[in-house]
């Protein structure tokens, strides 16, 4: 009797309605493993096209449907196993420009265009430094505070 190959290592690379792009290392650069393998998918259901690409590994299917269902099929046949697409991690400073961006869009939406985020800032940070003085801390807190208002409203402060 002979024995079943092991199953196909795939990744998840894209989905999309009706689309699937996987990668098979194992299948690169071996045409006919890939010819092979497309073949063996065309029985599966409410498939409509499969691009098989072995420049690249990857395997593209075209459905009818939903990918869920294709997916449990695909690997349904004992001849696949998927790995979903890792989730994708932003750098630090791509979120934080981001979210800056937001911050500064709600202070504008809310006080209609009369104050952005970093006017706003150095008019709570002002606040704050007015507070210290109050509170007889002139020298460390005040100091400070009010340097950081000046930079901001001099334009030298980092967007």
């Amino acid at each position: 009797m002979k024995a079943s190959p092991p199953p196909i290592r795939m990744r998840l690379v894209h989905a999309a309605p009706g689309r699937l792009r996987l990668r098979a290392p194992d299948l690169a650069e071996n045409h006919e493993r890939m010819a092979a393998f497309a073949d063996a998918l065309s029985a599966l259901p409410n498939l409509t096209r499969i691009v098989g690409r072995p420049s690249t590994g990857t395997i593209i299917l075209e459905f009818e449907g939903n990918a869920a269902a294709v997916t449990k099929a695909l690997v349904g046949t004992g001849r696949v196993t998927i790995t979903p697409r890792p989730k994708e991690v932003l750098p630090i400073s791509q979120i934080t420009r981001f979210s800056a961006a937001q911050l500064d869009w709600a202070v504008r939406k809310q006080t209609k265009g009369a104050l952005d985020a970093k006017t706003a800032l150095g008019i709570l940070l002002f606040g704050a430094a007015v507070f210290q003085a109050t509170q007889g801390r002139l020298i460390g807190p005040t100091a400070t505070l009010m340097m950081s208002v000046f930079s901001l409203m001099s334009g030298n402060g980092k967007k």
